[in-house]
């Protein structure tokens, strides 16, 4: 299942993403919706795919599209940390560390080593419950998530290590996605509003405690990127040729887009410091990871 009005909503995410990292802020009005939407529909197409090809079949697929390319950026920040430390007579020791195995040799990595554990998390869930009912299994799935994100938004802040905070924040998506997998699964082409209604109720019913009881981000941005999610998912929409053209690039950009802002347009006059570094920057790694994509080094992006 691939509708137009989905892929346009992953491409704006991955936008919102690249403006946190370049920035350290958010977009106005989306701010922090980017990462769970995104996450979201990743897991939401994990549970299909597990349906469509089997879990050993789709795992084998992600060890390929997430594992190797982990393993290559890894190298790749890498070599620039230990760069660094050289360049300004540190001792190497100090600039590498055992917990960049998950939180990345650059901030952003932590995702790969989330992506692939939630993958396999989501084709287990869907392989150990595949005999039982899809709706029914959705909506089970939806309140385990739902006791998940209030668990967590609950949490008194610490100063963890990353990438602890990072997958703290991710975990409700692999909940959610799967939630909402089989509900497209039940469904069939068409998502029905029906099906949507009791999902949309529980996410207002999470914002309208946040807002009255409890405030929490946390679950916030989750009952909000469930309710675009759902929005997406219903109305329909015709594919044009930006989001076609985005939609294969975006792990590259997300892989790729540190790489530039930092060491590329941070020296760029007129554009470091700018409260548009991250289009640019969105708008030239689209270029690089295109170009990419006709080398050899295209199985790692």
């Amino acid at each position: 299942m691939r509708l137009a009005n989905v892929e346009r909503l992953r491409v704006f995410a991955m936008l919102e993403i690249v403006r946190y990292h370049d920035h350290g802020d958010r977009l106005a009005w989306v701010g922090g919706l980017g990462l769970p939407t995104f996450l979201l529909l990743t897991n939401l197409f994990n549970c299909t795919l597990t349906k469509k090809r089997g879990p050993g079949k789709f795992m084998q697929d992600k060890r390929e599209r997430l594992v190797v390319p982990w393993i290559f950026w890894s190298l790749f920040y890498g070599a620039w940390v230990v760069w660094g430390a050289i360049r300004h007579q540190q001792p190497v020791s100090d600039a590498l560390s055992w917990d960049m195995i998950l939180a990345g040799t650059s901030s952003h990595l932590w995702f790969v080593p989330f992506a692939f554990a939630s993958a396999g998390l989501v084709a287990g869930a869907q392989h150990v419950t595949r005999s039982l009912p899809d709706r029914a299994t959705g909506y089970v799935a939806l309140a385990i998530g739902a006791a998940v994100l209030i668990f967590l938004g609950h949490l008194p802040e610490r100063d963890y290590a990353a990438p602890i905070p990072q997958w703290l924040l991710s975990t409700p998506s692999a909940f959610f996605g799967f939630a909402m997998g089989r509900l497209v699964i039940a469904d069939g082409p068409q998502f029905r509003v029906r099906t949507a209604i009791p999902v949309a109720l529980g996410a207002l019913a999470i914002a309208l405690y946040c807002a009255l009881v409890f405030p929490s981000f946390l679950m916030q941005r989750y009952s909000t990127s469930i309710l675009l999610v759902l929005a997406v998912l219903l109305i329909p929409g015709k594919s044009e040729r930006v989001s076609t053209f985005l939609s294969p690039l975006l792990f590259g950009i997300y892989l790729v887009h540190h790489f530039i802002a930092d060491r590329v347009l941070s020296h760029v006059p007129g554009v470091a410091g700018t409260p548009w570094l991250f289009l640019v920057d969105f708008i030239v790694t689209i270029f690089v990871v295109r170009a990419l994509k006709e080398t050899p080094l295209k199985r790692f992006i």
